[in-house]
């Protein structure tokens, strides 16, 4: 089983009972939120910077992001920029939140009972203890990735009522928190052995924007062998958006997907 299978269910195990979702719904709140919430002021976190000098080596990368293929029409530097905006996808649009948690400046596994939390509006938000500790850090990584206009989508979950819950912001005393929330991911994807692919769309100066091509194994139609393990005869893709801009202070992204 690949390092790629290995990943798809170890992030399916944290939503078993959930239905599998797809990469651009929003996140739902977890064990923390009442029925009726009270939205938290969009002043608790400082406001993006514009466009800071890019830093290329934030967040760092797990051994799985550094085996992402490239997009070949991509410069080298775009290839790195993308590459960390797949890390930070990792935790900002993937499965689970406390990915932020990431043990790049921890040496023991993380123990979750040691954690403190605050009640911000409704909501119970964990305070971080991971290499993001500080929100300044945090925000730092965010505005050399991202638009700003983007960020606010990124770290606001959309809630039914049409105003927004943050999923990721700052304490008074300047630590970054975040909410405990998790979405379920595709099996299917998983299951392939086919790595993404990309297609360039367009490209120009200003813009470039081109479609991540994830595949996905057909279980419909697998088989299973003798201990229940699926086998697919059969695969599809699907096309991913991801457009980067040039803000003049150097290409940042204002649409990303993960292909799970």
């Amino acid at each position: 089983m690949n390092m790629r299978r290995n990943a798809a269910i170890l992030l399916a195990s944290l939503a078993l009972s959930a239905a599998l979702t797809g990469c651009t719904q929003p996140v739902q709140p977890t064990a923390g939120a009442t029925a009726a919430p009270t939205p938290i002021p969009t002043a608790a976190a400082p406001a993006p910077t514009a466009t800071p000098a890019p830093a290329l080596n934030e967040p760092p990368l797990d051994d799985f992001v550094r085996e992402q293929p490239l997009p070949d029409f991509l410069t080298g530097e775009q290839q790195q920029l993308f590459l960390h905006a797949f890390q930070a996808a990792q935790f900002l649009m993937g499965c689970s939140t406390s990915n932020v948690e990431c043990d790049y400046a921890l040496e023991e596994p993380i123990d979750w009972n040691g954690y403190e939390t605050v009640e911000m509006g409704d909501y119970i938000y964990t305070i971080s203890q991971g290499y993001f500790r500080q929100w300044e850090d945090f925000q730092a990584m965010l505005d050399s990735l991202f638009t700003p206009e983007y960020q606010e989508e990124l770290l606001n979950s959309p809630l039914g009522d049409g105003s927004t819950l943050p999923l990721f912001t700052s304490t008074g005393d300047g630590l970054l928190c975040f909410l405990e929330a998790d979405r379920g991911s595709d099996l299917e994807y998983g299951w392939s052995d086919t790595p993404d692919s990309y297609e360039l769309v367009s490209q120009s100066e200003e813009e470039i924007l081109f479609h991540l091509i994830g595949h996905y194994a057909d279980l419909e139609t697998s088989e299973l062998d003798a201990d229940g393990i699926p086998h697919p005869t059969g695969e599809y893709t699907t096309a991913y958006p991801i457009r980067m801009v040039n803000t003049g202070g150097g290409w940042r992204f204002s649409e990303f997907h993960l292909p799970y």
